[in-house]
């Protein structure tokens, strides 16, 4: 039975970013002051390694083979591939 407290592989974000809060909606990176003191935010926001590496292989597969194909196919093999290597690398 799969834990939901657990977060799922591949779920964080490809290229984390720190950020410091300056406004009631606006944000900027965090400088390395800001990290010292602790005075930053961890953003989850952006695309997803999961999501990064599907979309690699199947452009990986497009510039191999051109569109020839079944997309849909090719579309859900592309993740099968990502979800295993993330499980084989602990991603």
């Amino acid at each position: 039975m799969e834990d939901n407290k657990t977060p799922k592989l591949g779920t964080e974000p490809m290229y984390p970013c720190n950020l410091r809060k300056i406004g009631d909606n606006e944000y900027r990176i965090a400088s390395e002051k800001d990290m010292r003191e602790g005075i930053y935010l961890s953003s989850t926001m952006g695309m997803s390694k999961r999501l990064y590496i599907a979309a690699q292989v199947l452009k990986e597969c497009v510039a191999k083979y051109g569109t020839h194909f079944n997309t849909v196919s090719v579309t859900k093999w592309s993740y099968e591939v990502t979800d295993e290597l993330l499980r084989q690398e602990n991603l």
